[in-house]
């Protein structure tokens, strides 16, 4: 079995396996602007929450506990909240301390860029920016499945490990 054979069917996602990400633009909190050509060369991780959902909260919990600590080299996670401004958006930074960059996605631009709708939403790109799995939901044993790709360091999009 391949990496591109374990995803879930999503009737509201708009990528599938080998996709690009999306190319859409966001700010920093430094205003500096950013797009994914500055993801290239890493594997990127691409969250999309809301502020309310209690499966969202669960998801960067088990992410931070089980990946985020580890600061994988050429790894780069990010999250964008869903109908949240940047005070929001410092809020749940605050509360939940995430280690990772959250932006606000006020106006549902770079979340429509991914999906219709349902939170959370986990996409894995390698390093070419070609998307490797994604995730619906708060899926324990897929987020399992996320990591260890990170932690095997998959960049090459030509190399799938097996998963049998």
């Amino acid at each position: 079995m391949e990496l591109h054979d374990i995803q879930v069917p999503d009737e509201f996602n708009y990528l599938k396996p080998g996709d690009s990400m999306p190319f859409v633009k966001w700010m920093a909190d430094n205003g500096k602007s950013w797009s994914p050509v500055d993801l290239k060369g890493k594997i990127s991780l691409i969250i999309l929450f809301t502020s309310e959902c209690r499966h969202c909260r669960d998801n960067f919990a088990h992410l931070e506990k089980n990946l985020f600590r580890l600061n994988p080299p050429d790894f780069k996670a990010m999250a964008f909240g869903r109908d949240m401004d940047e005070e929001k958006i410092a809020l749940y930074q605050q509360k939940f301390s995430l280690s990772i960059p959250l932006f606000a996605d006020s106006n549902r631009v770079i979340y429509s860029g991914f999906a219709e709708k349902a939170v959370p939403r986990n996409y894995l790109f390698d390093s070419s920016g070609k998307l490797l799995m994604s995730i619906r939901g708060y899926r324990p044993d897929e987020l399992d499945r996320l990591i260890g790709f990170v932690n095997s360091g998959i960049v090459d999009p030509t190399h799938s490990p097996s998963l049998s």
